[in-house]
């Protein structure tokens, strides 16, 4: 997390130092996930894990007492949103929605 962060400010600062005249996209995608089996993401963290095993057994846990919500965004989404910001940011006459055509730091969730 410390090394996201760092990459994050980073980002900032050269946004900052450029007078935010330069177009800085930030992604923060929850948990990228596929339905294409192919294109499966590995099940190494708790909430692929948890997919993972309610697919095999047929079933899902019950949580009930537990707050929140699983964030999942489809791997064609997201690549698209990138995808998106870099024809932006290289001046072809496309804008983002949602971005307003702005300069500076546009963070993604």
């Amino acid at each position: 997390m410390a090394t996201k962060w760092a990459s994050e400010r980073f980002l900032e600062r050269v946004s900052e130092e450029a007078g935010g005249e330069w177009s800085v996209f930030i992604h923060r995608p929850s948990s990228i996930s596929s339905r294409d089996e192919a294109n499966a993401v590995p099940g190494s963290d708790i909430t692929h894990a948890t997919l993972r095993y309610s697919r095999l057994l047929g079933a899902v846990p019950d949580l009930s007492l537990s707050t929140g919500a699983f964030g999942f965004i489809d791997i064609e989404t997201i690549s698209g949103q990138i995808v998106a910001d870099v024809v932006q940011s290289m001046g072809m006459g496309y804008v983002v929605v949602g971005s307003g055509g702005r300069k500076g730091v546009a963070y993604r969730h």
